[in-house]
């Protein structure tokens, strides 16, 4: 699954994106838990807010798509 957050301004266009992919995960040996629901960022820019705070919104929607952890590298 892929997903893609935009922000746009009042021309709309788009000023500001974040997008992520989901990769399902098994845990092995453990009693509880027996998948892992990871999303991984796939590309981001950021010109109207810190890409800090755009992360940050990637992250509440990964939560609220209810995913464990939301992965992004530098």
């Amino acid at each position: 699954m892929n997903y893609t957050y935009l922000l746009k301004n009042d021309k709309n266009e788009v000023t500001d994106m974040v997008s992520f992919y989901s990769i399902p995960a098994l845990v092995i040996g453990h009693e509880k838990y027996k998948a892992l629901k990871a999303a991984y960022t796939s590309f981001a820019f950021a010109t109207t807010k810190p890409l800090s705070d755009l992360l940050m919104d990637a992250c509440i929607i990964a939560n609220n798509l209810e995913y464990d952890v939301l992965r992004s590298l530098n």
